[in-house]
């Protein structure tokens, strides 16, 4: 039996020292015939030359689920600047045996909400962002520069590899069908910092620990207000109509990002410029934790 997608690689406690790394299968009990073995090696920055340090995982024994950790000491963190990854490499043993040896990449983000703002490492980050369903892998390159994100439904591993790569941050739409087994795939990407999840979803303890280091996300309507999900941990709103969305956002008590729809033709690049024009429009209404604009 192959446990590749039912592997999660994700980072704990996080300090400008240390990282604690850990690998999990959750389908697997720890204690017994099954083990985790491997290593961590890093930083790997595209372009860049680095002195990677290497790091042994240890496996914690028995418990509910199969799990081994390790500590980066020192770690660097992915950022829009320096997008740097770690490869960590893992063998899953049956009694000291080999069964399955898999390679993943893990970016350590310094990125997370507090109350009604984004913070990136340490400090108060305003998310400017252009939601398109036609992107070219290509075009990323042309996006580092405007420190910017890019939403997209249903990315592909291409889109999201050289996002990734590249230091562009990534919130990742996704649609109605197994949105745990969709997650699962995109979260392995280090770009993807924010999944919006479709209306109507049920988000368990399975779900939730399938993307411990993504913040989760609904979509508002405001002139359909629904109520927001008991997951959500921030809140996309539409800002066309300014005074509904001034409503809506005042009353939040997590992260508001407002939502635009733009008319006519623009390349990402104008795109971005346009959401320093969401945040001048909607000053009168507040200061909110990110504006994005779809083409």
């Amino acid at each position: 039996m192959a446990f590749a997608d039912q592997l999660d690689v994700f980072y704990g406690r996080v300090s400008q020292h240390s990282a604690q790394i850990y690998v999990r299968i959750g389908v697997l009990a720890g204690g017994g015939e099954w083990s985790i073995v491997g290593q961590v090696r890093g930083p790997i920055v595209r372009g860049v030359r680095t002195l990677p340090t290497t790091v042994s995982l240890t496996d914690l024994g028995p418990g509910p689920t199969l799990l081994a950790t390790c500590a980066i000491p020192d770690p660097s963190f992915w950022t829009l600047q320096s997008p740097g990854t770690y490869e960590v490499s893992i063998q899953l043993t049956r009694d000291g045996e080999v069964a399955e040896s898999i390679v993943r990449s893990l970016g350590i983000r310094f990125f997370g909400a507090s109350e009604c703002c984004f913070f990136w490492e340490g400090r108060r980050w305003v998310l400017r962002g252009v939601s398109t369903s036609m992107i070219d892998p290509q075009e990323i390159d042309d996006f580092v520069d405007n420190a910017g994100a890019i939403v997209a439904s249903d990315p592909s591993d291409e889109l999201l590899d050289r996002a990734s790569d590249a230091g562009v941050m990534f919130i990742a739409e996704l649609s109605t069908g197994n949105v745990l087994n969709t997650l699962r795939s995109i979260v392995r990407r280090p770009a993807v910092a924010i999944a919006v999840l479709p209306d109507g979803t049920y988000v368990d303890s399975g779900l939730r620990s399938a993307a411990p280091n993504v913040l989760l996300a609904q979509r508002i309507d405001p002139q359909k207000m629904s109520d927001i999900a008991g997951w959500a941990q921030v809140i996309f709103c539409d800002a066309n109509d300014v005074e509904a969305f001034g409503n809506v956002a005042r009353s939040s008590t997590l992260p508001v990002v407002a939502w635009r729809q733009l008319k006519g033709s623009y390349t990402l690049v104008e795109a971005r410029r346009e959401c320093d024009i969401l945040q001048r429009d909607l000053a009168p209404e507040g200061d909110f934790a990110g504006y994005v604009v779809q083409i």
